[in-house]
């Protein structure tokens, strides 16, 4: 299985957040990218009270417009083509962990803003 290949999306936050060296070449082994499933459905505040640093990146887009490869999740909950997806909010947030990169997608659920979907991955790996 080949790592995943740069998106212009990936290239654009890469260019945005100044985090290129990040995500410069391919990771070697297929623990690089990791599902955090002990996230989802956790509000917030709670992944606020455990990552207290300021995010890396902090974006919030409509559902409709989450492309990309790595916005799979989001895809999956919310079809791009579901003219309903175009009313649900995704906020997205990064933080670096040592030699990844820990990411989270929030959408709001009965409202309240919970984990959709929580992802570590290597930060060599290649979006």
């Amino acid at each position: 299985m080949s790592p995943p290949r740069a998106s212009f999306y990936g290239l654009a936050i890469c260019f945005l957040t100044g985090l290129c060296n990040l995500i410069a070449e391919p990771a070697s082994d297929q623990d690089s990218i990791q599902e955090l499933e002990n996230w989802d459905g956790k509000p917030l505040e709670e992944v606020f009270k455990t990552y207290t640093t300021k995010p890396i990146l902090d974006e919030k887009y409509p559902a409709s417009e989450a492309a990309g490869e790595f916005r799979t999740p989001v895809h999956a909950a919310y079809p791009i083509n579901d003219p309903n997806s175009k009313t649900v909010i995704i906020m997205e947030y990064w933080w670096k962990d040592g030699d990844y990169i820990v990411s989270f997608f929030f959408h709001r659920k009965d409202g309240i803003w919970k984990v959709l979907d929580a992802v570590r991955w290597q930060k060599n790996v290649v979006f």
